[in-house]
């Protein structure tokens, strides 16, 4: 019998693939004797999906897992609301890239069954949170302070641990984390860094100096930004965002909390990379 009593789904609706994995999920489930449930706010539920709604807040630790249907996007969307969860999370790829979600949509049914049955292994990741205030905010891939539209660049105070890095000028500035390496740090000039490696990277977006270069950090040294513009925008996974002014500070930080993913067995990490980034091309 599985440890595991609900499947709970994180779907993107409007994907053309998105029934088919349904009655793929459904004849597993059946088999399984598992229940399934859709955690989405209620206007973005399918009409005509084949399963009831539950709120993320009312699923059980260690007897659930969830299961995203989308691509990356919808695995952080996912990940922000199991923060403090003790549910593995499993990425079926109907998008685009992905890197989180690399279950391509054909396996569901194999997938979810071999999970069901134990056959599985869990890559424990770090989450790290972002305080702005009294406001802490979770994230997996990358914190981004950028510019606001209408500026023409940021000024940002950078400590570590403590200590004063530097004060630049620069279109933004990433945080990122090793799992976030391969998104928005990656296409302004930072390096791949492998989940294993405990660390965060800092990463300018269009420095007004070239001599100000990306920067990998210890994990575990709180690294703290403070705006010197009138004004900022911060983005946590590009799915939270929060307006600050000048002298606001983001402090930053690994969290005690876990995120647990669950992969395909057909790909390490490098054939992931090989294969999303086209290398043997």
């Amino acid at each position: 019998m599985s440890q595991f009593k609900t499947l709970a789904l994180f779907i993107k609706p409007g994907t053309s693939l998105m029934h088919a994995v349904f009655d793929e999920i459904k004849t597993c489930a059946a088999e399984k004797e598992i229940n399934v449930v859709v955690c989405a706010p209620e206007e973005e539920l399918l009409e005509d999906a084949p399963f009831p709604r539950k709120e993320t807040a009312h699923l059980t630790d260690h007897e659930t897992l969830a299961v995203v249907l989308g691509g990356d996007g919808t695995f952080l969307n996912a990940s922000r609301l199991l923060y403090g969860k003790n549910i593995p999370i499993l990425g079926i790829n109907l998008g685009h890239l992905g890197f989180l979600t690399d279950v391509p949509a054909e396996h569901t049914y194999k997938k979810i069954c071999n999970v069901l049955s134990g056959e599985f292994k869990i890559d424990n990741r770090p989450y790290f949170t972002a305080r702005i205030g009294d406001t802490v905010l979770p994230f997996i891939n990358d914190a981004v302070l950028n510019r606001m539209p209408h500026h023409k660049m940021l000024s940002v105070d950078v400590k570590v641990d403590g200590e004063h890095v530097t004060e630049r000028r620069a279109d933004g500035i990433i945080i990122a984390t090793p799992t976030g390496s391969t998104a928005y740090s990656l296409s302004t000039g930072g390096p791949i860094v492998h989940p294993g490696v405990d660390a965060l990277l800092l990463t300018p977006i269009s420095p007004h100096t070239l001599t100000f270069r990306p920067v990998i950090l210890p994990a575990n040294a709180p690294v703290k930004l403070t705006l010197k513009t009138p004004e900022g925008l911060l983005s946590l996974d590009g799915q939270t965002s929060l307006e600050l002014k000048e002298t606001d500070s983001i402090s930053i930080e690994k969290s005690s909390h876990m995120i647990k993913i669950i992969h395909s067995n057909r790909m390490s990490y490098f054939d992931l990379l090989r294969t999303k980034l086209h290398w043997d091309n």
